[in-house]
Order: C-alpha cells, then structure tokens, then sequence
C-alpha cells in the first residue's frame, strides 16, 4: 500500500505541481561521459566547473542551513495540518524537492 501511494504521489508531483525530478535538471550518457543540458552537451571544462561548483555548494553552510530550514517548514506544514491532505501532501512535496536536489548536488560534485 506504501508504495502505491508513494507512486501516486510522485506522479502527483510530476504532472500537478511541476515538481523538480532528478531528470528535469541534466542528462547524464554514461557510456561516452557526455552531459547534457537542455539537450546540449556540456564542454569539458564546464562539466569540471559545474562539479566543483556542486561540491562546494553541498558542502556549504549555506545549502545545510536553507534543507534545514525547507525540513523544518515541512514538518510544521505536517505538524499543523491536523491530518489535512493536502498539507501532508505539500510537505512531503517539500521534503522529496530537498532529497532530489541533494541528491543531484552528490551526483554533480563527482564530475
């Protein structure tokens, strides 16, 4: 039942909400190492660039400070909703956004 839902909600989010998916921000050929962007591949120089530009972005202060920040907000959302759906919804939508997006900065910073 947990996994019918979650499915249901990501395709909630994709379809609905616009929410980001890990496929909305680059594609990655990794039988050439080619990267592209908006369906142009990235030069060499900008894919080393854009690595260590996601390795100091996860490793910022910052970037823990502004998931801390979008954790907390989720929860309350969670917390005051009383069980509504659709702030439940709201929160796990903010929570998956944060996971996606650290994930892809994890994936970047190994460019």
């Amino acid at each position: 039942m947990k996994k019918i839902l979650s499915k249901i909600l990501n395709w909630v989010l994709r379809n609905n909400f616009r929410a980001i998916t890990t496929e909305d921000i680059f594609v990655e050929d990794k039988k050439n190492g080619i990267i592209r962007y908006k369906g142009k591949p990235l030069d060499i120089e900008y894919k080393i660039k854009l690595g260590q530009d996601a390795e100091r972005l996860r490793n910022s202060i910052v970037w823990k400070m502004l998931q801390n920040e979008g954790e907390y907000q989720a929860y309350q959302a969670g917390i005051k909703s009383s069980g509504k759906d659709t702030e439940l919804l709201f929160a796990k939508a903010m929570i998956h956004t944060l996971k996606v997006l650290d994930a892809r900065l994890e994936q970047m910073s190994k460019f």
